[in-house]
């Protein structure tokens, strides 16, 4: 669950999970599989998440790409 930002004038709140509460909404209410995604960065906040009904999946993509970068 993305919530787009192709616009100046979309302003989430950024942080830590940020976009989870939309993946949860979704979820609990339409009763559909979602996919968190927005800066969760460890194996932690994922199984967190997945415990806790938020997602079904989380999507780390930052986190994989540091390393990659790094050695650039």
């Amino acid at each position: 669950m993305s919530t787009g930002q192709v616009t100046p004038l979309e302003k989430p709140a950024f942080g830590r999970s940020y976009q989870t509460p939309y993946a949860d909404a979704i979820r609990n209410r339409v009763g559909i599989a979602t996919i968190a995604v927005g800066v969760i960065s460890s194996y932690d906040d994922v199984n967190s998440l997945l415990l806790a009904g938020r997602a079904d999946l989380c999507g780390v993509g930052r986190a994989h790409c540091r390393p990659a970068a790094a050695g650039r």
